[in-house]
């Protein structure tokens, strides 16, 4: 099983819009965002995908979109892009 990473984009002057905008979600919802993230990189994304975690974006190459369910409510988040671990 290859392992997840996710990793947040900063901009030069240390600006991290993703950690700006968790910061901003209701504490259930970024809870359960956290869980969805930790989960994906423990288990990977084939078995992200399984779970309905992650979702690959039909019209894109290579994006993804993280899902979190709280309550009845799914919940679609940030897109993000797979790379090379070699990079």
């Amino acid at each position: 099983m290859e392992k997840t990473e996710f990793e947040t984009y900063k901009r030069p002057n240390g600006h991290d819009e993703f950690d700006e905008w968790l910061r901003k979600l209701p504490i259930k919802d970024r809870a359960k965002l956290l869980q969805v993230i930790t989960d994906t990189q423990d288990q990977g994304l084939l078995v992200a995908q399984r779970m309905t975690w992650v979702k690959k974006i039909e019209s894109a190459k290579n994006l993804y979109e993280l899902r979190s369910k709280v309550s009845s409510n799914i919940q679609r988040h940030y897109a993000f892009t797979l790379r090379d671990q070699n990079m």
